[in-house]
């Protein structure tokens, strides 16, 4: 049997497992397992017939989590709503759909989670703008008890996932919508903290959906915020350039892996230094994301002085933030983006995944 598997094609392998699903026939223990490592197991045809049987406990944890969550996030889909008009989908939610990211297990806490916004206010209104799986909205809610989390995104595959999750903790602060950032004036009501990480960089026009989503923000207001780093993500730009070059679909992820290894380009092949570049739903965004925006820290200066908002500060590690006081003494280099940049040109790895820093919206006059 094991000599026979080994010369069958994967997708001969899934046809012979939904011919046996169909009609009933005993199958090998491990089609399902060696299938689903090719393909999604709830697109195989009649892959509900797999919950119905038993299976020993390492290939019940495949099917579980290749069958039977799916089938609840299409459940859970019809329960969420819609809270803005929602366009058709578009090739970034075909993305999502098939690659929701991140797919995690267990949330990871940081003390604090968002250290940015400091102490926060009792009963305190924060949307997660572009919350994707809901990884970063059930920590915030964990840890922000008093206060009313609300997540929004576009994609309603990746709005399943994260609600499904979250109800494992049995969150009541937690809410999640649908919404279309380019349309969040429908959502009609302001709030003291918005997160907005890793989202602006896979908007059309990250600018403009900035801009929208500051008009939610209260006076006096904090928001947090992760886009690409232009100079950071240049490895990343170059084994993108190598994958146009030479062709390269999501499709052929693992194609792709093996001549980025096998490469001799320093730059390009420095992805693999990446830990995304290992997992392929990582890869996929990591390397063929329809929309991935890098700026400098020039635009994000010159953003906030157009939109009156005020610079609070990176969130880095005590590494950085060291060297970085060791080149610039004065205290209020800190918040100077024109120091950074200077750093940043000299330690471009500084900011290694994306820049995450906070922002405020001053407060209205009188206000405290």
């Amino acid at each position: 049997m094991s000599t026979r598997l080994r010369k069958v094609k994967p997708t001969e392998l899934r046809l012979a497992l939904e011919k046996a699903l169909a009609s009933g026939e005993p199958f090998p223990t491990l089609w399902p397992v060696i299938v689903g490592a090719y393909f999604p197991l709830h697109g195989v045809k009649n892959a509900e017939n797999l919950l119905q049987q038993s299976w020993p406990q390492a290939v019940n944890a495949v099917i579980v989590q290749q069958v039977k969550e799916p089938a609840e996030e299409r459940a859970i889909a019809n329960t969420i709503p819609a809270l803005t008009p929602i366009a058709p989908k578009s090739a970034a939610d075909q993305q999502a759909d098939e690659s929701a990211y991140p797919r995690w297990v267990w949330p990871g806490f940081q003390q604090p989670l968002f250290p940015g916004i400091g102490p926060r206010p009792t009963g305190a209104n924060m949307l997660i703008a572009g919350c994707g799986t809901g990884l970063s909205a059930v920590e915030l809610a964990r840890q922000a008890t008093n206060a009313r989390v609300l997540a929004i995104d576009h994609n309603l595959a990746s709005l399943s996932y994260g609600k499904r999750m979250a109800q494992n903790f049995g969150l009541a602060n937690l809410e999640f919508a649908q919404a279309d950032i380019g349309k969040c004036d429908w959502l009609r009501q302001q709030f003291d903290f918005i997160d907005l990480s890793g989202v602006l960089d896979h908007l059309a026009d990250p600018w403009e959906g900035w801009r929208n989503l500051l008009s939610l923000l209260r006076a006096g207001g904090t928001m947090q915020v992760g886009i690409y780093s232009e100079i950071a993500r240049r490895k990343i730009a170059a084994a993108r350039a190598l994958i146009d070059g030479r062709g390269y679909q999501a499709s052929d992820i693992r194609l792709c892996r093996e001549a980025l290894v096998a490469i001799e380009d320093s730059l390009a092949g420095s992805v693999r230094q990446w830990e995304d570049f290992f997992t392929t739903s990582e890869c996929r965004y990591l390397l063929f994301d329809v929309h991935e925006h890098r700026i400098t820290l020039q635009d994000i200066e010159s953003f906030l002085a157009k939109n009156g908002v005020q610079f609070g500060g990176f969130i880095l590690d005590t590494t950085a933030s060291n060297r970085f006081q060791a080149k610039f003494a004065d205290p209020a280099a800190m918040t100077d983006l024109g120091c950074w940049a200077k750093f940043e040109a000299e330690v471009p790895d500084v900011f290694p995944a994306m820049y995450q820093f906070w922002v405020r919206k001053p407060a209205e006059t009188g206000q405290q």
